[in-house]
């Protein structure tokens, strides 16, 4: 089957599927719209719920840095791993906050690059190669996203070994170290039960999640941004060529048709002048870099 066969049965609700579901999973519900002609309509809990989740990291945050003073005078490897952990919580919450104070001018960029391909796939400008970067690019985002699964895992589980090994081995003693938890924070409590126990290790298990999806939400949409960026530049090469060989004598049609490439594409080209003029008004990918 050609690379122009198979662009019939790849649209770009499944390209862009997993990308919307991880901003969906940060709590922006309606961005499922982007596939379909619906208007875009906020509800006002769709503006607060991912504001939660920016306050819990940042909450999480807030006692590494306070655990982070405390140690650093007396225990350096263990302020180094505060600090490593406290900066990568740091770089998922500004991805998140990026992600969320520019949803609305996101939201219109998907759906133009929407609109975009689904006009090259019916125009029969998208060629082999252009459909195998689509698809490296799809591939490079699941990728991304087991490897972030599969980081947050292994340095949550140590926590879970420890709990279960007790719980079979040493079940018969009575004492188990509660301070053995995900993250190394200064709670404002004292860690006495197991109940206090298992609230704060569910707490951090979901500012754990939350990292998950907020790392994503920054660079895995990245890494389909700019590569549909670029194949929209390829697409319109496509078209410049076909005009070129088509030979349209009249210079009316001529006209029509270059007409239609810029205002197809002025938009998101608009984006791709702000990145490479350095300009002070941010297009959309830079708030996802």
């Amino acid at each position: 089957m050609s690379g122009k066969e198979l662009t019939n049965f790849i649209t770009f609700e499944e390209i862009f599927n997993g990308d919307v579901w991880i901003l969906r999973c940060m709590g922006l519900s309606y961005f499922n719209r982007v596939f379909s002609n619906k208007k875009e309509t906020e509800k006002w809990w769709e503006k607060i719920i991912p504001l939660c989740g920016i306050l819990t990291m940042s909450l999480l945050i807030s006692m590494e840095i306070i655990r982070a003073l405390r140690v650093i005078v007396v225990d350096i490897p263990d302020a180094t791993e505060i600090l490593t952990a406290m900066l990568s919580g740091m770089l998922c919450t500004f991805k998140a906050i990026r992600c969320w104070t520019h949803r609305k001018e996101l939201f219109e960029f998907l759906r133009k690059l929407k609109i975009l391909w689904e006009t090259a796939n019916l125009n029969n400008f998208v060629t082999d190669s252009i459909l195998d970067t689509v698809l490296f690019a799809r591939s490079l985002r699941n990728y991304l996203t087991y490897t972030c699964i599969a980081l947050a895992v292994s340095y949550g589980f140590p926590a879970y070994i420890v709990l279960g090994s007790h719980l079979i081995f040493y079940r018969d003693q009575y004492f188990f170290n509660l301070s053995i938890i995900i993250y190394p924070v200064d709670y404002p409590f004292v860690i006495n039960s197991y109940g206090v126990y298992f609230m704060c290790l569910l707490f951090e298990q979901v500012a754990e999640l939350l990292a998950i999806v907020f790392w994503l939400c920054g660079d895995a949409l990245f890494i389909q941004l700019t590569t549909h960026v670029y194949v929209q530049c390829m697409i319109l090469v496509n078209r410049l060529h076909d005009i070129n060989k088509t030979k349209i004598a009249s210079s009316e049609e001529n006209n029509k048709e270059l007409a239609d490439i810029i205002f197809r594409h002025h938009q998101l080209y608009l984006y791709v002048v702000d990145i490479a003029a350095g300009s002070k008004n941010f297009s959309v990918l830079s708030h996802f870099s």
